[in-house]
């Protein structure tokens, strides 16, 4: 998986960064036979809409108000990530590591979140209409949260909403 970094002589996070940035990710993880190291870009503000990001780990990265509307992002880490009021309408966050993110004011409608790890994750204010949370462990206290915002049925998959988050 790729992680983004900061390149010394990058000082800003436009697409066109992001994307040398990934280049010389695969370089250096191809050079050294593993993972590169280093601080994430910060990407917030950045639309990432309708891409295929399977590849690409943005674990602790920081993503307020980025565009990853249907994308694939089956797979990727998104652990400890700062994404607030970012979109997510119609992707695929299947098997997704969400741990310990920040989703506040996030927009899921439609997502497809199935097996998909949120432990610790926040959802305050969050859109999940038609979001599909099949097989993803969830606490009581998040169950109890979520299935007060919940509604819908996910286009893609046919699961309801509510159904997939267990609500009572």
């Amino acid at each position: 998986m790729e992680l983004y970094t900061r390149a010394p002589c990058c000082h800003s996070s436009s697409p066109a960064d992001v994307l040398r940035v990934r280049q010389a990710s695969r370089t250096a993880a191809a050079v050294s036979g593993g993972a590169t190291k280093g601080a994430n870009v910060p990407i917030s503000g950045q639309d990432f809409s309708n891409q295929d990001l399977q590849k690409i780990a943005f674990t602790k990265g920081t993503m307020r108000s980025t565009n990853f509307s249907g994308s694939n992002l089956r797979g990727v880490s998104l652990f400890g990530a700062i994404a607030k009021e970012a979109k997510f309408v119609g992707a695929d966050l299947s098997n997704a590591d969400l741990s310990s993110g920040d989703f506040e004011g996030a927009d899921f409608t439609d997502a497809n979140l199935s097996g998909a790890s949120v432990a610790n994750a926040r959802f305050q204010g969050a859109k999940l209409d038609g979001s599909d949370w099949t097989d993803v462990p969830l606490r009581k206290d998040q169950i109890t949260y979520l299935c007060k915002i919940a509604s819908g049925t996910n286009a893609k998959t046919g699961n309801d909403t509510r159904e997939s988050l267990t609500c009572p």
